[in-house]
Protein backbone atom coordinates (compact mmCIF):
# COMPACT_ATOMS: atom_id res chain seq x y z
CA UNK A 1 0.00 0.00 0.00
CA UNK A 2 1.21 3.50 -0.77
CA UNK A 3 0.10 4.47 2.73
CA UNK A 4 2.90 2.41 4.20
CA UNK A 5 4.45 2.79 7.61
CA UNK A 6 7.15 5.08 6.24
CA UNK A 7 4.55 7.84 6.06
CA UNK A 8 3.23 7.51 9.61
CA UNK A 9 6.16 9.36 11.13
CA UNK A 10 6.40 12.15 8.58
CA UNK A 11 8.50 15.06 9.81
CA UNK A 12 6.69 18.20 10.87
CA UNK A 13 6.65 20.72 8.05
CA UNK A 14 5.06 24.15 8.10
CA UNK A 15 1.92 24.52 6.00
CA UNK A 16 3.63 26.79 3.51
CA UNK A 17 6.56 24.43 3.16
CA UNK A 18 4.70 21.24 2.27
CA UNK A 19 5.36 20.28 -1.32
CA UNK A 20 3.69 17.62 -3.41
CA UNK A 21 5.47 14.30 -3.40
CA UNK A 22 6.83 14.66 0.15
CA UNK A 23 5.68 12.15 2.77
CA UNK A 24 3.79 14.95 4.52
CA UNK A 25 1.57 15.51 1.51
CA UNK A 26 0.69 11.85 1.20
CA UNK A 27 0.07 11.71 4.95
CA UNK A 28 -2.25 14.68 4.60
CA UNK A 29 -4.31 12.75 2.08
CA UNK A 30 -4.41 9.70 4.34
CA UNK A 31 -5.50 11.77 7.31
CA UNK A 32 -8.18 13.69 5.41
CA UNK A 33 -11.66 12.72 6.54
CA UNK A 34 -13.89 15.07 4.55
CA UNK A 35 -14.28 15.21 0.79
CA UNK A 36 -13.15 18.83 0.89
CA UNK A 37 -9.92 17.93 2.70
CA UNK A 38 -9.27 15.00 0.37
CA UNK A 39 -9.80 17.19 -2.68
CA UNK A 40 -7.36 19.78 -1.32
CA UNK A 41 -4.76 17.07 -0.72
CA UNK A 42 -5.25 15.60 -4.20
CA UNK A 43 -4.81 19.01 -5.77
CA UNK A 44 -1.61 19.46 -3.80
CA UNK A 45 -0.30 16.07 -4.91
CA UNK A 46 -0.98 16.99 -8.53
CA UNK A 47 1.87 19.50 -8.37
CA UNK A 48 4.24 16.55 -8.39
CA UNK A 49 4.79 14.02 -11.14
CA UNK A 50 6.58 11.40 -9.05
CA UNK A 51 5.23 7.88 -9.34
CA UNK A 52 4.02 7.52 -5.76
CA UNK A 53 1.98 10.71 -5.80
CA UNK A 54 0.51 9.87 -9.19
CA UNK A 55 -0.49 6.39 -8.02
CA UNK A 56 -2.15 7.88 -4.95
CA UNK A 57 -4.30 10.10 -7.17
CA UNK A 58 -5.10 7.18 -9.49
CA UNK A 59 -6.27 5.13 -6.50
CA UNK A 60 -8.76 7.85 -5.62
CA UNK A 61 -10.34 7.73 -9.10
CA UNK A 62 -11.95 4.50 -7.91
CA UNK A 63 -13.68 6.29 -5.03
CA UNK A 64 -17.32 7.39 -5.34
CA UNK A 65 -18.72 10.88 -5.50
CA UNK A 66 -16.95 14.21 -5.35
CA UNK A 67 -13.58 12.76 -4.39
CA UNK A 68 -13.50 10.77 -7.62
CA UNK A 69 -14.23 13.96 -9.57
CA UNK A 70 -11.37 15.73 -7.77
CA UNK A 71 -8.97 12.86 -8.47
CA UNK A 72 -9.75 12.90 -12.19
CA UNK A 73 -9.29 16.66 -12.30
CA UNK A 74 -6.02 16.33 -10.40
CA UNK A 75 -4.71 13.77 -12.90
CA UNK A 76 -5.17 16.35 -15.63
CA UNK A 77 -2.66 18.55 -13.80
CA UNK A 78 -0.02 15.83 -13.36
CA UNK A 79 2.68 16.23 -15.99
CA UNK A 80 3.40 12.58 -16.62
CA UNK A 81 2.64 9.97 -19.21
CA UNK A 82 1.22 7.66 -16.54
CA UNK A 83 -1.44 10.21 -15.63
CA UNK A 84 -2.41 10.74 -19.25
CA UNK A 85 -2.48 7.00 -19.88
CA UNK A 86 -4.93 6.52 -17.00
CA UNK A 87 -7.11 9.37 -18.22
CA UNK A 88 -7.08 7.74 -21.66
CA UNK A 89 -8.60 4.66 -20.04
CA UNK A 90 -11.18 6.66 -18.12
CA UNK A 91 -12.54 8.34 -21.27
CA UNK A 92 -13.89 4.92 -22.18
CA UNK A 93 -15.48 4.29 -18.78
CA UNK A 94 -19.10 3.17 -18.96
CA UNK A 95 -20.09 5.88 -16.47
CA UNK A 96 -20.97 9.03 -18.42
CA UNK A 97 -19.82 11.50 -15.78
CA UNK A 98 -16.48 9.72 -15.48
CA UNK A 99 -15.64 9.75 -19.16
CA UNK A 100 -16.73 13.36 -19.58
CA UNK A 101 -14.57 14.48 -16.65
CA UNK A 102 -11.64 12.47 -18.03
CA UNK A 103 -12.00 14.17 -21.40
CA UNK A 104 -12.09 17.57 -19.71
CA UNK A 105 -8.95 16.69 -17.75
CA UNK A 106 -7.16 15.70 -20.97
CA UNK A 107 -8.34 18.92 -22.61
CA UNK A 108 -6.74 20.89 -19.76
CA UNK A 109 -3.31 19.89 -21.12
CA UNK A 110 -3.11 22.19 -24.19
CA UNK A 111 0.67 21.98 -24.52
CA UNK A 112 0.79 18.18 -24.39
CA UNK A 113 0.95 16.64 -27.90
CA UNK A 114 0.01 13.24 -26.49
CA UNK A 115 -3.15 14.73 -24.99
CA UNK A 116 -4.06 16.15 -28.39
CA UNK A 117 -3.46 12.73 -29.91
CA UNK A 118 -5.94 11.15 -27.48
CA UNK A 119 -8.52 13.80 -28.37
CA UNK A 120 -8.00 13.23 -32.11
CA UNK A 121 -8.57 9.51 -31.54
CA UNK A 122 -11.84 10.29 -29.76
CA UNK A 123 -12.84 12.68 -32.52
CA UNK A 124 -12.48 9.81 -34.99
CA UNK A 125 -13.68 6.80 -33.01
CA UNK A 126 -15.64 8.02 -29.98
CA UNK A 127 -19.39 8.00 -29.44
CA UNK A 128 -21.24 10.90 -31.14
CA UNK A 129 -21.30 12.89 -27.90
CA UNK A 130 -17.63 12.25 -27.15
CA UNK A 131 -16.66 13.09 -30.75
CA UNK A 132 -18.35 16.45 -30.38
CA UNK A 133 -16.73 17.12 -27.00
CA UNK A 134 -13.31 16.10 -28.33
CA UNK A 135 -13.67 18.36 -31.37
CA UNK A 136 -14.71 21.31 -29.22
CA UNK A 137 -11.69 20.67 -26.98
CA UNK A 138 -9.35 20.51 -29.99
CA UNK A 139 -10.81 23.74 -31.36
CA UNK A 140 -10.21 25.46 -28.04
CA UNK A 141 -6.62 24.19 -28.17
CA UNK A 142 -6.32 25.67 -31.67
CA UNK A 143 -5.11 22.25 -32.78
CA UNK A 144 -4.03 22.01 -36.40
CA UNK A 145 -6.45 19.85 -38.36
CA UNK A 146 -9.39 20.36 -36.01
CA UNK A 147 -11.17 22.73 -38.38
CA UNK A 148 -11.41 20.16 -41.16
CA UNK A 149 -12.79 17.52 -38.80
CA UNK A 150 -15.39 19.91 -37.41
CA UNK A 151 -16.55 20.83 -40.89
CA UNK A 152 -16.99 17.14 -41.71
CA UNK A 153 -18.79 16.48 -38.42
CA UNK A 154 -21.25 19.33 -38.99
CA UNK A 155 -22.81 17.49 -41.92
CA UNK A 156 -24.28 14.65 -39.87
CA UNK A 157 -24.53 16.21 -36.42
CA UNK A 158 -27.80 16.68 -34.54
CA UNK A 159 -28.98 20.18 -33.71
CA UNK A 160 -27.37 20.30 -30.27
CA UNK A 161 -24.02 19.05 -31.55
CA UNK A 162 -24.16 21.43 -34.50
CA UNK A 163 -24.61 24.34 -32.12
CA UNK A 164 -21.52 23.32 -30.13
CA UNK A 165 -19.45 22.73 -33.26
CA UNK A 166 -20.47 26.02 -34.89
CA UNK A 167 -19.42 27.90 -31.76
CA UNK A 168 -16.13 25.99 -31.61
CA UNK A 169 -15.07 26.34 -35.21
CA UNK A 170 -14.28 30.01 -34.79
CA UNK A 171 -11.59 28.99 -32.29
CA UNK A 172 -9.77 27.00 -34.99
CA UNK A 173 -9.06 30.16 -37.00
CA UNK A 174 -9.42 27.96 -40.09
CA UNK A 175 -10.19 30.01 -43.22
CA UNK A 176 -11.86 26.93 -44.75
CA UNK A 177 -14.71 27.41 -42.28
CA UNK A 178 -15.65 30.77 -43.76
CA UNK A 179 -17.94 29.44 -46.50
CA UNK A 180 -19.77 27.02 -44.21
CA UNK A 181 -20.28 29.61 -41.50
CA UNK A 182 -21.49 32.15 -44.04
CA UNK A 183 -24.07 29.65 -45.30
CA UNK A 184 -25.25 28.93 -41.76
CA UNK A 185 -25.42 32.65 -41.00
CA UNK A 186 -27.73 33.08 -44.00
CA UNK A 187 -29.95 30.01 -43.82
CA UNK A 188 -29.61 28.32 -40.43
CA UNK A 189 -31.96 28.47 -37.47
CA UNK A 190 -32.00 31.66 -35.41
CA UNK A 191 -29.68 30.16 -32.79
CA UNK A 192 -27.38 28.70 -35.46
CA UNK A 193 -27.20 32.03 -37.27
CA UNK A 194 -26.23 33.82 -34.08
CA UNK A 195 -23.54 31.26 -33.30
CA UNK A 196 -22.21 31.38 -36.86
CA UNK A 197 -21.97 35.17 -36.78
CA UNK A 198 -20.03 35.03 -33.52
CA UNK A 199 -17.76 32.33 -34.96
CA UNK A 200 -17.16 34.39 -38.09
CA UNK A 201 -15.92 37.19 -35.87
CA UNK A 202 -13.24 34.85 -34.51
CA UNK A 203 -11.86 33.73 -37.88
Amino acid sequence: SWFGSSFLAAPHVGATEVTAGEPGTLAKLKAARSAHAQCDALDELAKSSDAESTQAIIDFTARPGRVKDCAIDALGKVKSGVALSWLSELVHDKDERTHILALQAIASRPDDPEARSVLFDLAHDGTPDMKTRALVALANMHAAGAGHLILDALQGADRESQASLISAIGETHDPAALTVLADVARSGSLDARRRAIRALGSL
